[in-house]
């Protein structure tokens, strides 16, 4: 038999199909019969199918020989679309992704389902950045050249400063139930202008590291709510009307 298989399934309309030369040829006429498109691609080898078996086999053994420290930031598998985590076991998790399919387009699904709000793609042009196309509310940046990271640095910070200006509204907008002008100048006055402050930097064109800013920003505003004595209820209400990250939201009672 002509053993033929699913290689990658990168988007709603890209697949990749794997195995011997002639099983791929007559599935690829049969598929263009049926009005697909189809595109040849100049590989060496049977990649994530059977064929590889035997290479799968050696990696492992190779890969025996490592010892694989925890990670320090999540990695996601493209095979089975879930955490690796510190109990995996990356040598057999490792080798057998040459064997089994790519499940890209579920890898997007689930950085999509998990508050991932940027995409950057690292290395030469923008296959998987132009994948992301499934994902229209998720901006996508290949990281190829100056421009791109220009282009990718003013949206971050523009989104920044948007949600600063957010959590700036905020501040104004809720009443101050503090009697004690010290402590209201302290805990709340301070805050704002460092709110204000730092979208003024944004604006002006300055790189920040917008991810620990937020944070900081989040916490000011954290603390001109408490200088306000607002009551934890109706903070809840307000931290929902924001729609925060995930992380944000773990850092609401920090």
């Amino acid at each position: 038999p002509l053993h033929v298989g699913i290689a990658n399934i990168n988007s709603s309309g890209q697949c990749v199909i794997s195995g011997g030369v002639a099983g791929v040829s007559e599935a690829g006429d049969a598929l263009a019969r049926r009005g697909a498109r189809v595109v040849p691609l100049n590989v060496s080898a049977a990649y994530h199918s059977r064929y590889m078996k035997t290479a799968s086999e050696q990696f492992k053994r190779e890969l025996d020989t490592y010892r694989f420290r925890p990670a320090q930031y999540p990695v996601v598998s493209n095979m089975d679309t879930g955490l690796y985590s510190d109990n995996s076991d990356m040598p057999a998790l490792l080798s057998k992704h040459m064997t089994a399919p790519v499940l890209w387009s579920d890898t997007m699904t689930y950085l999509a389902d998990h508050d991932v709000r940027y995409v950057i793609e690292l290395g030469p042009k923008n296959t998987l950045c132009r994948f992301f196309g499934d994902f229209p509310d998720i901006p996508a940046w290949p990281i190829d050249n100056d421009e791109e990271m220009n282009a990718m640095l003013a949206r971050l910070g523009q989104d920044c400063a948007i949600w600063i200006k957010q959590f700036m509204a905020v501040c104004v907008g809720t009443e101050n139930l503090n009697s004690d002008a010290k402590a209201y100048e302290e805990g709340a006055v301070k805050p704002y202008r460092r709110l204000e402050e730092t979208v003024g930097r944004i604006e002006s064109g300055e790189w920040l590291p917008y991810g620990e800013i937020l944070r900081q920003a989040f916490n000011d505003m954290k603390k001109v709510l408490a200088a306000k004595r607002v009551p934890r209820c109706e903070m809840e209400e307000i931290y929902g009307d924001l729609e925060l990250s995930d992380q944000l939201m773990k850092e609401r009672h920090t």
